[in-house]
Formats: structure tokens, C-alpha cells, sequence
């Protein structure tokens, strides 16, 4: 996750490329490798749930820092080295989107999690990519917008699979685990709402209300 992509942001990206070399496609290599670590997770995980051992071996703990440390580290290298760009947002969020629906999936056909939260983040990821091409029409220069209760569902939803594995691993935890899903639900019903709001907002100007202060995400 990184900063806002404007038109001027994008050439001196590009203008850094010209200068640095192989060195600016760094953030897009990490965030590949974030669908190379997804990739690696889920078989073990799936292995391990269907063999129905519950306890997790340290290495797929592992693959789960690894993945979120990915995600803070491309961000950072694209800012670092003013390396944003429009494709490179793109590549992050589908590859955020494949790890948490990759993992909610195994998790939910073994019924570690309910169908509904599944259905519940799907929704709501359809409902950011919908208000945020929405909002676009009003703030060219966003990639995607996001305001802060999303940013803190999105984190919520990023670690919820590692935390409802190892809730389900450990008989103390299980409480926490059926209380695991509803954790999400504010602040996603708040964004939810601030984003109807800003879709109205941009509906009646080209630029959305100031209250709202919205922000984006790229990489």
C-alpha cells in the first residue's frame, strides 16, 4: 500500500526508471512474489485441514509474515524510489484480493469460517472497486480511494486468516475464533457509509466533500 498516483507522481516515476534501471520494477517484483508466497501457503494449508491436523507448522506461520511483510515493503519501495504507477496499483490490490479470498476459501470449505463472512468481504471489495471508480470521476488523480475505517477493515481482513488458523490450532482460543469474523463488520459498515456519501458528494461536484478526506492506495 503507498500513496496517491497522480499524473505528476506517474512522471516522475517514470522519469526515475529512466534513471535507476531495473531497480524501480523492485515493488512489482515484491508484490509477485506475495502471489508466489500465496501460492506456496495454500497447498500446506489445505493439506493440513484436510488431514484435519489442527496444529500449524512454524514454517506456514512463516509464509504468513512473509506475505504481510511483502505487502508494507512494496509500498515502501514505491515511494522510496517514486516508482508509482497506475499498473503497479493494480497489480497490489489483485494480489491482496487473491491471498484474502484464497485463504478465506480454504478456511470456509472446512468450516473454520462462516459462508457468510466470506460472502461479507466479497461484498464489500466490490463495493470499494465500484464507489472508487465512482469517486474517480471527481478525483482523476486517485487510483483507488480509500478512507481510514476501510484501511482498518482491510488490515482487519488481511489478518484474519492467520488469526483464525491459529485460533482454530489452539482448543483455549476457539471463543475468539466464532468471534473472529465480527471484528470487520464496523468498521466496514462505517467505510461503507462514509463512501455512499462521498459518491454523492462527487455527484455533485468534481471534487468530493472535503469532510470526508478521502485517501488512496497504490503501489
Amino acid at each position: 500500500m503507498a500513496d496517491d498516483a497522480d499524473p505528476e507522481t506517474i512522471g516522475v516515476g517514470r522519469r526515475a526508471a529512466k534513471k535507476g534501471g531495473g531497480l524501480t520494477y523492485l515493488p512489482n517484483a515484491i508484490t509477485v512474489l506475495r502471489v508466489l508466497l500465496t501460492a506456496a501457503l495454500l497447498f500446506p494449508l489445505t493439506g493440513l485441514l484436510a488431514g484435519d491436523r489442527a496444529e500449524m507448522p512454524p514454517g506456514l506461520y512463516l509464509l504468513f509474515g512473509l506475505i504481510y511483510l511483502s505487502d508494507v515493503l512494496d509500498g515502501a519501495a514505491a515511494r522510496g524510489l517514486k516508482a508509482q504507477s497506475a499498473a503497479g496499483a493494480v497489480l497490489d490490490i489483485s494480489a491482496d484480493g487473491l491471498f484474502i479470498f484464497s485463504t478465506l476459501s480454504v478456511l470456509i470449505v472446512f468450516r473454520v469460517l462462516p459462508v457468510w463472512y466470506g460472502v461479507f468481504v466479497l461484498a464489500d471489495f466490490l463495493f470499494f472497486l465500484l464507489t472508487s471508480g465512482y469517486i474517480k470521476r471527481a478525483t482523476p488523480a486517485a487510483v483507488f480511494v480509500f478512507d481510514l475505517p476501510g484501511k482498518i477493515a482491510a488490515v482487519v481482513f488481511y489478518l484474519i486468516p492467520a488469526l483464525a488458523f491459529f485460533a482454530y490450532s489452539h482448543a483455549p482460543y476457539l471463543p475468539f475464533l466464532r468471534l473472529l469474523p465480527y471484528i470487520s463488520v464496523v468498521p466496514a459498515a462505517v467505510s461503507a457509509v462514509r463512501r455512499a456519501g462521498l459518491c454523492r458528494a462527487a455527484k455533485r461536484s468534481k471534487r468530493p466533500a472535503k469532510s470526508y478526506n478521502p485517501e488512496s492506495f497504490q503501489s
